[in-house]
Order: structure tokens, then sequence, then C-alpha cells
């Protein structure tokens, strides 16, 4: 559950990671002085989104035994 989680969310961050590298070419002359002043921000930032996506798709999964399950388990015989 959590390796899929982690999948899902490295391929959406890679997706997008090279959609905007296409799409900020004109950044390319300015990148060491974008990278110098905001790059703990820009890190910041994607811990925070990696964190919030894996959490999310975690959340999301059904749990293991749903409820009537667990009744059926758990009642005496």
């Amino acid at each position: 559950m959590i390796a899929n989680a982690l999948i899902l969310t490295i391929a959406i961050l890679l997706a997008l990671g090279f959609w905007l590298m296409g799409e900020l070419k004109f950044f390319i002359p300015y990148k060491a002085v974008l990278l110098h002043q905001y790059g703990t921000a820009i890190l910041a930032f994607l811990a925070v989104l990696f964190y919030k996506r894996v959490w999310n798709r975690l959340c999301r999964q059904p749990p293991i035994f749903s409820q009537g399950h667990r009744q059926e388990t758990l009642s005496p015989r």
C-alpha cells in the first residue's frame, strides 16, 4: 500500500517536473540565481507536496478488513 502511494506520487511529481521544464525554458539563464535565492523554499514546497500526496493516497486506501469482517472474526462462536 505504501509502495503504491510512493510510486504514484513519484510518477506525478516527475511528470509535473518534466512539463514545467518544457514550459519554463526562458528561466534557464537565471537558473543559478533562482536556485541560490529560492532553493530552500522550492525544496520545502516539494517536500510538503510529496508528503501530502503520499498521506492523501494512504488515507484513501480501503482498510484491510472491513467492519463486517472484523465483527465476524472477533465474535465468539
